[in-house]
């Protein structure tokens, strides 16, 4: 598979070729698709200028990519928090 759009070719490959897969893991899963479609409208674009922006000396980038993880740490500890208290 050949795609310049990142977000686009996990879509792909969990929609389009997932009947090739065995056993079956579901990266895509419907009742998900909006919060997965939320999370990557703007954890994409941090990572990916974030990283080369901060590699560069780019404190914008740079900062914007920290939130990204502070966000991202916040959500699987709470994450975890609910799966153990289940």
């Amino acid at each position: 598979m050949v795609s310049n759009d990142c977000a686009g070719i996990g879509i792909d490959l969990a929609t389009r070729f997932g009947h090739l897969a065995t056993p079956l893991v579901e990266t895509y899963p419907e009742p998900l698709r909006a919060e997965i479609e939320e999370l990557d409208s703007w954890l994409g674009p941090a990572v990916n200028h974030g990283a080369g922006g901060a590699a560069g000396g780019d404190e914008t980038a740079r900062k914007t990519l920290l939130e990204a993880f502070d966000l991202l740490d916040k959500r699987l500890a709470d994450s975890a928090t609910c799966s153990a208290t289940r």
